[in-house]
């Protein structure tokens, strides 16, 4: 045992990390093997495919842009980049020895062209984005997002970069899907995406590290002034592009599974290559486009090529970058529809967003504009002051993981313009020299009336960000008063922009205590509450619950203040009456912001709704806001589905009925007496979700009332064969029992749900099955099911085991991974296993914490 401390001291000592800078290596150099060019940037400009009326025309290359990934204008409308060197092929993945940047675009001539660049920020590594705001810049550098300060706007940097946040994994294996994207939504909150292969636990760094929440892909937010981070939604495989339409919804793009993803606050969206972390979600929403980018009959790697079918349906299952176009500029048919960039396609993609049920659905249109050049990689398009799309190019060759090299001193920066409408102007008061910051209150209200939104939604950032340090906030309250009673709203769109300003300014200076500002933001709220147009309507209620926190991923509840009893009734009215889905899927999105104890009565509101019984996501998310019921008080939840609800919820009922039969059996005996009274149709669909949830389990005493229910199903003997299926599978658990070796199949079968398998493996650890140390071995390498493997396997005194979990340390979720480092410190026999991964770089040091040494 000495000799085994002295090398875990030795390896401890070897891998602290040092506070030094790693000097920059420079310049940098290209480790792609290709040695072709792309196109000259003029030549690859004026070859790009595009409709009548438009050209393109080149904003910067090489060598005064290299490898741009993230772009962002500031409120003088100067254009920054951010470049990216440190991003490398597989096996290097980061060459920390290189620096990332960002740099200002430099127009002295005013023709468009840029024709130098200031360095605003150098010495980044793994930098995805940035976003300018009002006194500096917020920079996502995985693992941690940071501050760069500027506040005097003299574009040099105050002071070092503050870190804001930290805990964004950059797993080895999948270090393209890290979090990136940052961007300013309409509520003021700095959005940002994460992939699903790069879970991560986020925290302030004054926040203990049980604070932290989990993320495991999907869209994130955060607070810029309160510090608060919340996940909005989660899943996809790797989103890369977001935006918010012209009702302020919010859409991003993906790749593999489907490219179009309504951004619904509180969603579980389905993950192609892994389950959920959270094993009650059952059936997470998938895409809400009608169609794929490149042709599902073939897998989706061979779509990479981009060519023949995949060219015909849209070139690829890979997007990055979007923009829902609201410039002002462009023609009516581009007004408000999706564009992104599909990267194997080397095209931009358009999407139609058309309202559908509680949601959208994105409808199949053609391609716009497509590039000629072979190296032509586009990462990300926004319209600008002008109304005009700019879009960035990698400017690469190769697949788009950089799996044989990169060519760092190549990038472009691209306008598409439309020829045949004059730019947008900048509205009165502004000047390229002060910007924004430069023009009055009133001035800067009357902005939200410009046809494009980039202004508006730039002019409401500089309101809020006043509006947070107001020295006089009873002036600034004066003018937002006189403005808001002289509101006549026009559009849907435009009483949205009004909603969201008055609401985040007024929000923002009841933060500095004002209370007349919380009185009238109130006030503003309820009257929208009763607004004509539905998504006013819901929108106040996504704000009228702002403040209070999501659930996580896991499905824990992080809300703590109950509600007033005369809000609570409000939206119970709401849920209740309310003629529009859309509303009701705000409302349904909202029970995850609640307490658990405020959420039964308007979930049982919502699920009587028997028009949304088909509906996209209805269902699931009243589903994904029971979760915690379901968990915590299974009965109740049950009582609130079993009713005239949608067939799905009542088919998850009856599986968590199943699941909780040893423990609850109170849930079967609610459930069955109700079945009885449903249509036959219905009767058999909750026997889908008993299946389901008895699956995992080895025998059950039948409960009251099951002989009779399953004589009623079979009293006219004429059963399907999947009906007779069912059947047999409830009866086995209600008879004899399952066997082991059905247990075992089921914790292996990688087509079964997460639940399913984990309860199987559950029942095999605690029947201390024979074939156990072999079954939890073989699943060892599935995220989520190797913690409940990891809790069989500590049955077993085995180095061979100990082997086995310790070079598997990488599969386990960054929460799961301390009770690995747990189980291997245990045994003696475990710990040269443990020591062994460490020296070989399979267990970071810095996870061996000190009660592990001791």
């Amino acid at each position: 045992m000495h000799i085994c401390l002295a090398r875990l001291s030795l390896l401890l000592l070897a891998f602290t990390p040092f506070s030094r800078g790693v000097p920059a290596q420079e310049p940098w150099y290209d480790s792609e093997p290709d040695a072709s060019r792309p196109m000259p940037a003029e030549e690859a400009a004026a070859s790009m495919v595009l409709p009548s009326g438009f050209h393109a025309e080149v904003v910067a290359a090489e060598p005064l842009v290299r490898n741009p990934i993230a772009m962002d204008w500031d409120d003088r409308g100067r254009l920054w980049i951010a470049e990216n060197g440190t991003y490398a092929e597989h096996g290097v993945r980061f060459d920390l020895l290189l620096s990332d940047r960002i740099r200002i675009l430099v127009d002295r001539d005013g023709d468009g062209r840029a024709d130098d660049s200031r360095l605003f920020a150098d010495g980044l590594k793994r930098l995805t984005s940035f976003a300018t705001d009002t006194d500096g810049v917020w920079v996502l550098c995985p693992p941690q997002l940071l501050f760069i300060p500027d506040r005097d706007r003299d574009d040099v940097p105050d002071g070092p970069a503050e870190v804001k946040l930290d805990g964004f994994t950059v797993p080895p294996e999948s270090y393209h899907t890290i979090a990136n994207g940052l961007r300013f939504g309409l509520d003021g909150w700095l959005y940002g995406r994460c992939g699903a292969s790069s879970p991560g636990s986020i925290r302030r760094p004054d926040q203990p590290l049980e604070d932290a929440v989990p993320i495991a892909g999907g869209l994130w937010r955060f607070h810029p002034t309160r510090g608060t981070f919340e996940v909005l939604c989660h899943g996809t495989t790797n989103p890369w592009g977001h935006d918010w339409n012209a009702t302020g919804e919010a859409f991003f793009i993906n790749t593999v599974n489907g490219h179009l993803w309504h951004a619904i606050p509180g969603a579980h969206f389905a993950r192609p290559h892994s389950a959920s972390p959270n094993s009650l979600v059952y059936e997470p929403i998938d895409t809400h486009a009608d169609h794929f980018h490149w042709d599902t009959s073939e897998p989706w790697t061979a779509s990479r090529g981009g060519t023949g079918i995949h060219d015909a349906t849209g070139g690829g299952h890979a997007h990055s970058g979007m923009s829902i176009y609201l410039g002002g500029v462009w023609p009516s048919e581009f007004h408000d529809q999706l564009l992104t960039l599909n990267l194997h396609g080397r095209r931009v993609n358009r999407d139609r967003l058309e309202p559908h049920g509680s949601g959208y659905v994105g409808r199949h249109t053609p391609d716009p504009f497509r590039s000629l050049d072979p190296w032509f990689r586009g990462l990300d398009l926004r319209y600008g002051p002008d109304g005009q799309v700019v879009l960035i190019d990698w400017s690469d060759t190769g697949e788009c993981h950089e799996h044989t090299g990169v060519h760092r001193n190549s990038g472009r920066v691209f306008r598409i313009v439309y020829d045949e409408a004059a730019p947008s102007e900048a509205p009165a008061g502004w000047t390229a020299a002060e910007g924004l910051s430069g023009m009055t209150a009133p001035q800067l209200l009357s902005v939200l009336d410009h046809d494009n939104q980039w202004w508006v939604r730039r002019a409401r950032r500089e309101l809020l960000a006043r509006c947070r340090v107001s020295s006089d906030g009873d002036a600034m309250l004066t003018q937002l008063n006189d403005w808001s009673d002289s509101l006549r709203p026009t559009t849907e769109a435009r009483h949205i922009d009004q909603l969201m300003t008055l609401w985040s300014c007024y929000d923002a200076l009841a933060a500095q205590g004002n209370s007349r500002a919380a009185t009238r933001r109130d006030d503003t709220l309820r009257a929208a509450l009763r607004a004509e147009e539905p998504a006013v309507r819901a929108m106040a209620v996504r704000l009228f619950l702002d403040h209070l926190p999501l659930d996580t991923v896991l499905g824990e509840v992080r809300a703590e203040e109950e509600l007033l009893l005369a809000d609570a009734e409000t939206l119970i009215e709401m849920a209740t009456k309310d003629p529009s889905p859309r509303v009701r899927l705000a409302l349904a999105s909202a029970l995850q912001r609640l307490p658990r104890e405020n959420r039964l009565e308007l979930a049982t509101a919502l699920a009587s709704h028997r028009d949304d019984a088909d509906d996209h996501n209805l269902p699931e998310m009243i589903w994904f806001g029971l979760i915690p019921v379901a968990r915590q008080a299974p009965e109740s939840a049950i009582d609130c589905l079993i009713a005239d609800s949608a067939p799905r919820l009542q088919r998850w009922a009856a599986r968590r009925s199943g699941e909780l039969a040893l423990l609850h059996p109170q849930g079967l005996e609610r459930l069955l007496p109700s079945i009885s009274q449903w249509p036959r149709s219905r009767q058999w669909t909750a026997m889908e979700g008993l299946a389901e949830g008895l699956a995992g389990l080895r025998r059950v005493e039948p409960p009251e009332g099951w002989n009779a229910i399953r004589s009623a199903l079979t009293i006219d003997g004429d059963l399907t064969v999947e009906q007779q299926r069912l059947l047999d599978s409830i009866d086995a658990v209600f008879g004899a029992g399952q066997s082991i070796e059905r247990l075992a199949a089921i914790a292996r079968d990688r087509e079964a749900s997460l639940a399913q398998r984990e309860l199987a493996l559950r029942t095999l650890i605690d029947t201390e099955a024979e074939n156990l140390q072999q079954v939890c071995l073989d699943v060892l390498r599935e995220r989520y099911l190797n913690r409940t493997a990891l809790v069989g396997l500590t049955r077993f005194d085995d180095p061979g085991v100990a082997e086995r979990i310790a070079s598997d340390f990488r599969s386990f979720h960054l929460l799961d991974r301390p009770a690995v480092i747990d189980t291997l410190v245990t045994r003696r026999t475990f710990c040269e296993a443990l020591l062994n991964a460490m020296e070989r770089g399979r267990i970071p040091t810095s996870d061996v914490k000190t009660r592990h040494v001791q």
